[in-house]
């Protein structure tokens, strides 16, 4: 049962989610908008132009736009999904 006060995990890392957006909007170095990808069982805030590379442009351009993990404790990830 889930009361007003109850915190579940879900919860939890739908906070540090919304948090992550509101904290990071745009990048800045190229000024577009950030949105949470996932990577193997990791949830990252990243550049929307980061989304298009894959392999070596994938790396080579994360030094040139933001991009922050989401510290979720594991197991949050599905939760939050």
């Amino acid at each position: 049962m889930c009361t007003l006060m109850t915190r579940t995990e879900a919860d939890r890392a739908r906070e540090i989610i919304e948090s992550a957006l509101r904290e990071h909007q745009v990048c800045g170095d190229c000024g577009q908008p950030m949105g949470i990808v996932e990577h193997g069982d990791e949830l990252w805030i990243e550049c929307a132009s980061l989304r298009t590379r894959r392999g070596f442009w994938h790396a080579f351009s994360e030094a040139f736009h933001e991009r922050h993990p989401l510290d979720l404790p594991v197991g949050e990830v599905s939760l939050a999904a």
